[in-house]
Formats: structure tokens, C-alpha cells, sequence
């Protein structure tokens, strides 16, 4: 289920409104090029994206604005591995997981229902309500289009 720009920038309003943020142009440009992005992304990636659109966004807005937005539950934060933090979109896209290969920090995204029986299964067990997870595998890539591969 796909949530259009719309709904995701009367989303973001009516946040920033409740914590008495002010509504800026560039923060809304920064969602829409974190929405508009596939998979993955970096605060640079999305400065990057931005910058030559919106002339007074600096990479600390964008970071700031990143900040605000994974408050909001509106993207997620992931450090794999390597030193930086990948962020995603997470309104409108399914629960996922990941495996994270240790040669070339390659991020393969994958769903399995198992997990959330599992994730159903001990929450009942242990009585606790369960509101979300993450999980990530790490390992070595088995195919012959790693980059490092050993």
C-alpha cells in the first residue's frame, strides 16, 4: 500500500504543528526526495538530490530534517555495518528484513511470514505487545557478482 506525497506531506504538517515546528519548504522538499528514493539512502544522497532544487538546504538540515522525519515514523534508521547510517522510507512499505553481506556491505532486502508468526508467537507467550522489529543477518555473499567475495 502506497501513501501518496499528499498524504505523507498532511502527515508531517500536522506534526510539525503539534510539536510547534515551523513548516518549511525545505523540509518538505527533503521528504518528498526521501519518498521518491528506491531502497536505501544516505543524508548525502539526499542532499545531493536536493541541493540544486532547494539553493538553502545545507547537508545539517537535511540530517536535522532526517531526525524529525524517523520521530514521525516516517523513515528508519539502519547502521549495517559500515560507519554511516542508511535510512528508509517506512510509511506504506512492508515489513522487511535484512541480510548484510560482510565483504561488500551489499543490503539484500527480503520477507519472510515466518517472522511475523514468530514475532506473534513469543509476544503471546511472554506477554508483551510487540509494536516492531528489525532484523539483520550478517554474512558473506555466495554469488559470483560480489565485489569482494573471498
Amino acid at each position: 500500500m502506497q501513501v501518496s506525497i499528499e498524504e505523507l506531506v498532511s502527515i508531517f504538517k500536522r506534526n510539525i504543528e503539534r510539536d510547534n515546528l515551523r513548516n518549511t519548504p525545505s523540509r518538505i522538499t527533503i521528504l518528498k526526495a526521501a519518498y521518491s528514493h528506491k531502497g536505501h539512502f544516505t543524508a548525502e544522497t539526499i542532499y545531493n538530490a536536493v541541493k540544486g532544487e532547494a539553493q538553502s538546504v545545507s547537508l545539517a538540515t537535511v540530517y536535522n530534517t532526517l531526525d524529525l522525519l524517523q520521530q514521525y515514523g516516517l523513515v528508519r534508521a539502519h547502521k549495517f555495518g559500515n560507519q554511516h547510517t542508511e535510512y528508509e522510507a517506512t510509511l506504506g512499505y512492508a515489513q522487511h528484513d535484512h541480510m548484510i553481506c560482510l565483504d561488500c556491505d551489499k543490503v539484500i532486502e527480503f520477507c519472510d511470514p515466518r517472522i511475523q508468526m514468530i514475532r506473534e508467537t513469543m509476544g503471546e507467550i511472554l506477554e508483551f505487545q510487540i509494536e516492531k522489529h528489525a532484523l539483520n543477518l550478517y554474512g558473506h555473499c555466495q554469488k559470483a557478482s560480489c565485489e569482494k567475495a573471498l
